[in-house]
């Protein structure tokens, strides 16, 4: 508190009763630029926090998921009901707020999520040399081919990476 706010309507040693999550949600979506829904159900406190920032004006972003999954209809409904933006990638999300470019990396990196430390080092190895062929990268990182072939291949599948002819790779 010495260093802080504290802002809530509710008197000190409340205990945390769901009843009263709306009414913390409502001065969070009034305090935010933007409101993002990574996941819910189609009832819940974000859904509740979604529209409560829409009634402020706030933009409002939502991940699409599955649509076999409980925790994914709430944010493909607001999507579908144009209630918030489709966002798939940080750096979408950087541009639709109008944040600074050079946040961009630094936001992206954050966010980003590796399957361990060897996604990580070759992820950074091709964000440093912008364009890299899989024997520098061999050459580099003493990895043998067959183990860096498969993290190559599942930076690929996640969106992490490209792969140009001649096996060239950049993000």
């Amino acid at each position: 508190m010495e260093n802080g706010l504290l802002l809530s309507e509710n008197s000190p040693n409340t205990p945390p009763i769901a009843y009263n999550f709306p009414k913390r949600n409502r001065i969070i979506a009034g305090m935010a630029q933007a409101t993002i829904i990574i996941e819910s159900p189609l009832k819940g406190g974000a859904i509740i926090t979604a529209k409560l920032a829409n009634d402020y004006h706030r933009d409002v972003y939502a991940v699409p998921g599955s649509i076999l999954q409980r925790n994914s209809k709430g944010c493909n409904q607001l999507i579908k009901s144009h209630q918030a933006c489709l966002i798939d990638n940080p750096s979408e999300l950087i541009k639709q707020l109008g944040l600074k470019e050079k946040n961009e990396d630094f936001i992206a990196n954050t966010l980003r999520e590796f399957n361990n430390e060897t996604e990580k080092l070759i992820y950074k190895l091709i964000q440093k040399e912008k364009e890299i062929s899989m024997d520098k990268l061999q050459q580099l990182t003493q990895i043998n081919f067959p183990e860096l072939n498969e993290v190559l291949f599942s930076l690929e599948l996640n969106d992490s990476i490209k792969q140009y002819p001649g096996k060239i790779y950049t993000l």
